[in-house]
């Protein structure tokens, strides 16, 4: 069996939000969801230990995933992965994301077994 993580959500639609909670929880792992930036980064500084991040590109209303990961970087464990993923992600974006410590990139509409496999989880 994997090793049971500890993974974190983050994007404003909710319904997307909770199904990967929800497909997460049924592999037995720990997950924590947010619909906000701000949110995200709050809970982050008070505890920093998780294993995934996995954030939208957009995150409206005032959002944005590149910053998010950029913060994030600096309180998560330096082997957290990091996954940007979007509807509209271009190789800016993808750029961008790299460059701000993201180590995979999904593009919506994708299957849950597409990320678990893209993550290698």
């Amino acid at each position: 069996m994997n090793k049971l993580l500890k993974i974190l959500i983050v994007d404003d639609t909710e319904l997307l939000r909770l199904t990967l909670a929800i497909r997460f929880r049924g592999l037995g792992h720990h997950v924590v969801d947010f619909g906000s930036e701000s949110e995200t980064l709050e809970y982050l500084s008070g505890d920093p230990e998780f294993d995934v991040l996995i954030t939208d590109l957009n995150i409206n209303p005032d959002g944005n995933g590149i910053r998010l990961i950029r913060e994030a970087k600096e309180l998560l464990p330096d082997d957290a992965k990091i996954c940007l993923m979007s509807g509209d992600l271009g190789k800016a974006d993808v750029a961008a994301a790299i460059s701000v410590g993201a180590q995979y990139t999904i593009h919506k509409p994708f299957l849950f077994n597409d990320l678990v496999q893209v993550l290698g989880i």
